[in-house]
């Protein structure tokens, strides 16, 4: 990333036991993480509740058009942003810049349409503009990332050239007060982020603050990273040690090489830990930094990071099961949820789930499956009549479900389509197929997969539209892709693309 001279403003005091992080008021968004309830709170209710995960995205990249994603999706990026400035108590009412929006929505496209990243792309790239260049130039870029879920890992700043931590800098930069988003995300290839960062319109009024991450106090173990960091402005680190201590236990530090230049200067190391960002794990790391140079004065920083599970316990939870018909094929469609207090999700390795159904009230109650996960949809062509489900081996009687009439199997064909219309009817077979297969953890998408190459044997045959065979296509590859997911996440993106594929090419077979 091109370096941007670091900010001098004034001093604070010699040697601290627990940092100043400045006046609170006036700074927007406010936590304080001395407070345990309160950081946890604060990270259920508004770090996960208010993620949004559909951008809503509506360019194209064969066409170069970057599009612009939802207004929601965007808010959601602020709001991350704004958490991870509150966590470390500089002010958090970062606002973005439309024109700032419009430029990292080009530099977006460019990198996802050349599957790479660039400060400085050539004039000679795939959809290349000067505006997209320009926010190239002054932004954070990620390829895979995207909205909030971008932020986190612009925070972590994994990778080998990534050392010095710059795009965290500049996320936890104390005098910047706007930044601009961009985001490409489509159906198939890379998914690309450009977060502008390069704020000339700086609050030199801000003082002079030590920013660290993971800052002090309360901080959940889901975003304690590997690399540890100390910012203070035109510090100079060249005599600097650092160590840190768990309990009794001093623990082996290494302080990784400098690079200045990304707002202000840094120190950067890691320490060898296991109970470093671990669950259910509540670890008090005392971090003491020596022989700080800034201005005249030598200073030292002593701090505690104290990490903890910010998650909800299963206990906390409400477990609801919802059991329902599907008017295409007459499939049971079981839906569990854990719901809680805050929006963060609950680990599904804590959860032992057990569905269990019966014809009636006056029967016993049967195992229909032992391994099932809240937040799947599992569909039946069951007898059943009445469900209900055992958490952990307890049994849960108030969600006893029994609607309705469970319906029977939907028939697919065997043979290729003979005309327009059969190649419609199996399509339509084929859309109520991919709504059966992804609500079951099932990988097995072997009768969709046949189903489709059979309706695309026959494409030249029966005169397919260009439309209907290239979507017919991409059904396939991302059919394909379902059954190879080895994430929830995974298969939810790929299920969801399945489905609006197959739904195009019918539209367009006749």
């Amino acid at each position: 990333m091109a370096k941007n001279p670091a900010i001098l403003i004034f001093v604070l005091s010699a040697i601290v036991a627990f940092i100043p992080l400045g006046d609170a008021s006036a700074q927007g968004l406010t936590v304080d993480t001395a407070d345990r309830t309160a950081v946890q709170d604060f990270y259920r209710n508004y770090y996960c509740a208010s993620r949004v995960e559909d951008s809503g995205w509506q360019g194209d990249i064969s066409a170069g058009t970057a599009g612009d994603t939802t207004h929601a999706f965007k808010a959601s990026t602020l709001d991350a942003i704004n958490f991870y400035r509150a966590m470390v108590g500089i002010p958090a009412e970062i606002t973005f810049k439309e024109e700032w929006n419009e430029k990292a929505q080009q530099a977006a496209l460019m990198m996802s349409a050349n599957e790479q990243l660039s400060h400085t792309p050539p004039n000679s790239w795939t959809h290349y503009t000067d505006e997209g260049a320009e926010a190239a130039g002054s932004s954070n870029l990620t390829l895979g990332y995207t909205g909030a879920r971008a932020i986190t890992a612009y925070i972590q700043d994994l990778g080998s050239d990534n050392y010095p931590v710059g795009h965290r800098r500049w996320i936890l930069c104390p005098t910047t007060t706007q930044m601009g988003t961009g985001d490409v995300d489509p159906d198939s290839g890379y998914a690309a982020n450009s977060l502008w960062v390069f704020d000339d319109e700086r609050d030199n009024s801000v003082p002079d603050t030590a920013v660290m991450w993971p800052p002090q106090g309360y901080v959940p173990n889901t975003i304690i990273f590997n690399r540890w960091s100390f910012s203070y402005p035109d510090a100079d680190f060249s005599n600097t040690t650092v160590s840190v201590r768990k309990g009794d236990q001093e623990l082996d530090v290494t302080v990784l090489d400098e690079a200045q230049g990304y707002c202000d200067n840094t120190l950067v190391w890691t320490i060898d830990d296991d109970d470093e960002g671990a669950s259910n794990t509540e670890v008090i790391y005392t971090v003491n930094i020596s022989q700080v140079g800034i201005g005249a004065q030598t200073r030292s920083f002593s701090y505690d990071v104290i990490q903890f599970d910010a998650n909800p316990a299963l206990s906390e939870a409400t477990l609801s099961l919802a059991r329902s018909v599907d008017d295409d094929t007459g499939y049971v469609v079981l839906t569990s949820s854990l719901s809680h207090s805050g929006g963060c999700p609950i680990s599904a390795s804590d959860v032992s789930y057990t569905i269990m159904g019966r014809q009636s009230s006056s029967d016993s109650w049967e195992t229909i499956r032992e391994d099932a996960q809240p937040g799947y949809v599992y569909y039946y062509s069951t007898t059943e009549a009445q469900y209900k489900f055992l958490l952990n081996g307890t049994d849960v009687e108030s969600n006893v479900v029994s609607p309705g009439n469970n319906g029977g199997e939907q028939e697919v064909s065997t043979t290729p389509p003979t005309t327009l219309e059969e190649a419609y009817e199996q399509l339509t077979q084929a859309l109520n197929l991919a709504k059966a297969l992804s609500r079951t953890e099932t990988s097995d998408t072997t009768e969709l997969q046949e189903l489709l190459e059979r309706i695309q044997s026959v494409q030249d045959e029966l005169g397919y539209s260009a439309k209907t065979q290239k979507n017919i296509t991409k059904a396939l590859t991302f059919v394909g892709r379902y059954a190879a997911a080895t994430s929830r996440s995974e298969r939810a993106r790929n299920k969801k693309k399945t489905k609006k594929k197959i739904k195009k090419a019918r539209r367009n077979v006749l």
